[in-house]
Order: C-alpha cells, then structure tokens, then sequence
C-alpha cells in the first residue's frame, strides 16, 4: 500500500494549525455565549447563567414574559450571540484585505496572519450550524433550536431562509480565504487541519470538556 504524504501536505504546519482550529473553535464558542450574556445585561436583564453552549436570558424586574417589550428584548438578545461572531468575522476578513493582500504569494504566512486567518473563520460558525442542521433533519432529530432559527421564528421568515443564507456567506468566505490568502504550497494543510481541528475542537468542548468545565 502507497503510504506517501501527498505533495504539498507539511507535517509541522498541519500540526500547528490543528492546534489553532481547536484553539479557536474552543474561543469562538465561548465568545458567541459571551455576545448572548452582554446582550442580556445591556437589555437591563439579570440573573443569566452562561454555560458551555447555552446562555439564558434572565429576568427583567417590570418585564413579564410574553409581552411585545419581551419578545423584542429576546429577539435582540438571540441575535447577540450571532451578531458577535459574524462581527468578529467580518472585521478580522476586512483587516486581511487590507494587510495581507501579499500573503498568497509568499512561501510561508506569518502568526499574525494566520491569526486573522483563524478569527475570519470564525464565520464557518455558521456553515456548522447549518451543515449539522440538515443532517439532523435528514435523520428526524433536529427540532430548529438553533440561533438561526430562533431568530426567523421570531422574525416570522422561513425557518431554512436564514440560516442558509449565513451559512452560504461563510462559504464564501472560507473559499476566498482559501484561494486569495493562503499560499498554493499550504491550501491543503489548511483545509484538512481545518476540517480535522475544527470538528476536534468542537468535540472537545461540547462533549468532553465543556459539560464539566461549564455545566
């Protein structure tokens, strides 16, 4: 059996971007929490307990649930979750084109660039969800509890609608990134320590260390 590394696969950049794709996808969830619990508190909101992958709203004194003013301070608050990773996103695939317009030329990519590499992917977030969406579907399992769908349920949208549209945004992105800022000699180490450390990094969390760290 054939057993050779194929071309342009680098054992230490793959390493090391695995660890990243961990890093960041550990980060990333954390921060998306951290954008629902903010959101909450300058909404005026108490009380919210922000754990592993689920952040509730808490309670509003003068506020009763289910009135027009609560519906629309939910709506805000689900969206704070989403908002902060796809600003995050955003921002960091704006600062590549306005830095690291050089960077696909170049033999090897710096930290930094790899760093708003890393934070401009954050929006595969979306691409996740939704990919994990349609598999549960498929099997009859998932229920539409997701941010994307909370947020068109409240918006009165089609349940799909949104969530396809973020998810096609993030592939788009991931594609642009892929061929306008990583070098050619590195776009297949990228893309498998991606697919590999982004699905590790999610395990990782949401099955092994978050429930204990942040039940």
């Amino acid at each position: 059996m054939d057993l050779r590394v194929p071309p342009h696969f680098n054992k230490k950049t793959f390493v090391l971007l695995f660890i990243g794709f961990i890093v960041f996808t550990l980060a990333g969830t954390m921060l998306h929490e951290l954008g629902h619990f903010l959101t909450g508190r300058l909404l005026g909101y108490k009380g919210q307990h922000i754990s592993y992958a689920f952040t509730n709203m808490g309670y509003k004194p003068g506020t009763l649930p289910k009135t027009d003013e609560w519906n629309r301070d939910r709506l805000l608050f689900i969206m704070g979750g989403p908002l902060q990773t796809i600003a995050t996103g955003t921002l960091s695939f704006l600062l590549l084109y306005l830095f690291c317009s050089d960077s696909v030329h170049r033999q090897k990519l710096k930290v930094g660039q790899w760093l708003l590499i890393l934070l401009s992917l954050f929006w595969l977030r979306e691409l996740f969800d939704f990919v994990c969406a349609v598999l549960m579907a498929i099997i009859g399992t998932y229920k539409y509890t997701g941010d994307e769908f909370k947020i068109a349920l409240q918006l009165h949208w089609n349940r799909w609608l949104f969530s396809s549209v973020l998810a096609l945004i993030a592939f788009v992105v991931l594609v642009i990134i892929t061929f306008r800022f990583v070098p050619v000699q590195q776009r297949f180490t990228f893309l498998i320590a991606g697919l590999i450390g982004g699905i590790a990094g999610a395990v990782l969390w949401l099955v092994l260390l978050g429930p204990v760290i942040m039940p």
